[in-house]
């Protein structure tokens, strides 16, 4: 046997058998009938391929896989974050809303209220402005009657006669006083 077919009969069969048996230097009947020779493995499903040079057709198709992979999860993200923005401003705007209108009826009450108060003091306004006139129109008529009286008084008091210096008693009868000082008079 030479060189050339030890190799090739034990070396270069490729069986992948860690452990090389002394019949390798022998011939190469014994060594076929000693060492057991593994078929070829089928590749398992979803194992990675043999690490041979990937082509450029496989890598579109993965750069692909990956990039429908990736648009389908920004898409659901999107839509988990458009969701949950919305949720939050709608909570948000439903709370802001019940303050507006709750706001809006303590103005429009106010304002009503303020409507009602100008209308009494639009009222009592004219009320008040009646009466000062009225008051102007009786304090004048009360000083031009106060004046009558005091010139009435006054005419009435020129007929008079005072008498001083007469003396007092409590059984006096003015007539009779009157007749006896003109006598004496």
């Amino acid at each position: 046997m030479t060189g050339k077919q030890l190799s090739w009969g034990c070396w270069g069969n490729h069986d992948e058998t860690p452990i090389r048996s002394n019949a390798c230097w022998s011939s190469s009947n014994t060594q076929e009938s000693n060492v057991t020779k593994r078929s070829h493995k089928r590749q398992a499903l979803g194992s990675p391929t043999s690490p041979s040079v990937p082509s450029t057709a496989m890598l579109e198709e993965v750069r692909n896989i990956v990039n429908e992979v990736f648009e389908k999860e920004m898409s659901n993200l999107m839509a988990n974050i458009n969701k949950t923005i919305t949720l939050t401003v709608s909570t948000c705007l439903k709370s802001i809303d019940s303050k507006i209108e709750e706001l809006q009826r303590s103005v429009s009450f106010i304002s009503s209220q303020y409507d009602d108060i100008k209308k009494e003091i639009d009222k009592y306004s004219d009320i008040f402005e009646k009466q000062r006139l009225e008051n102007e129109s009786l304090q004048s008529t009360v000083t031009d009657l106060t004046n009558k009286i005091n010139l009435m008084e006054q005419q009435a008091r020129s007929n008079n006669i005072e008498i001083q210096c007469v003396p007092e008693s409590k059984n006096e009868n003015l007539i009779s006083i009157t007749k006896q000082l003109s006598k004496t008079v």
